[in-house]
């Protein structure tokens, strides 16, 4: 059942970045928080930044426990503000359950399935709503790009930034994204500025995600097959189990847009049926 609030957080604007280096309360801690893209709560409920004095009337103080609505969101926020303390955000990665939780909450955001509250209470903490997977399109550019600069002059390692670098697992996503754009695929005025930083254009790291590592293999399979009958016939039970599992996982949504983009590239590239393809 939905949760009923009969009290309402109390939001305090700021601009002082020392809060986020205090040490974090746990889900029973009283919580007063700051959100960070400048947003109101009646701007969440699409009233615009008018109705900013109507919030301060609105809203008073109430502890994250209250706030914490959704199953998915309790269950996963304790292990969001560990995240926070070691990394300075709570956007923890792919590869792990707690991931997974972060990947649901994105989605329960876009369906609506977040109280206003809940929203707030995560933006407060950092927690990027916005797809991984389309960040070059959702994210400011100048912002990012300063990123990138900043992370350079640090690491002085030609832009190789780790797709789920754990400091900034914003900015690793975006740079993979720009590699995979490709200097074609990019505004021309971001090209010129990043042209002008010598940005490399491609990653000497390698994806070690068990997708990608099946994703070569499959390709290295098919490596000179142009026949479409040859290039299933080619294909080892496990190859084909693995392909299959992709297909369903698509079907139930759970194959994020990247992923379905390298399947279908890959099926495009070797005239395969992906829907004929079955298991052994």
């Amino acid at each position: 059942s939905r949760c009923f609030c009969s009290s309402f957080v109390y939001i305090f604007r700021s601009t002082n970045s020392s809060r986020n280096n205090a040490k974090l309360p746990g889900i029973g801690g009283r919580t007063f928080f700051a959100m960070n893209d400048s947003k109101s709560i009646s701007s969440l409920h699409g009233k615009g930044d008018d109705a900013n004095d109507h919030d301060e009337k609105y809203l008073k103080t109430k502890t994250s426990q209250e706030v914490i609505c959704h199953p998915v969101l309790r269950q996963v926020y304790p292990d969001l503000m560990a995240h926070k303390i070691k990394f300075g955000h709570p956007n923890i990665p792919l590869g792990s359950s707690a991931g997974r939780k972060c990947s649901t909450l994105r989605r329960l955001y876009l369906q609506n399935q977040l109280t206003v509250e809940e929203v707030a209470l995560l933006q407060s903490e950092g927690f990027v709503f916005l797809s991984f997977d389309n960040i070059y399109n959702e994210a400011d550019f100048d912002e990012m790009f300063q990123r990138l600069k900043s992370y350079e002059a640090v690491h002085n390692n030609s832009y190789q930034i780790p797709k789920k670098y754990p400091y900034d697992l914003q900015l690793g996503a975006w740079v993979t994204n720009l590699r995979r754009l490709g200097t074609d695929g990019v505004d021309p005025e971001h090209l010129e500025k990043l042209n002008s930083i010598q940005f490399s254009w491609t990653s000497k790291r390698k994806c070690g995600s068990s997708f990608m590592a099946n994703l070569r293999q499959v390709q290295a399979a098919l490596e000179g097959i142009s026949n479409a009958e040859d290039a299933v016939a080619c294909l080892s039970p496990e190859h084909k189990k693995w392909l299959v599992a992709q297909r369903e996982a698509s079907a139930k949504g759970n194959l994020n847009e990247m992923r379905v983009g390298y399947i279908n590239k890959l099926c495009q590239d070797y005239k395969i049926d992906f829907s004929s393809i079955t298991k052994v």
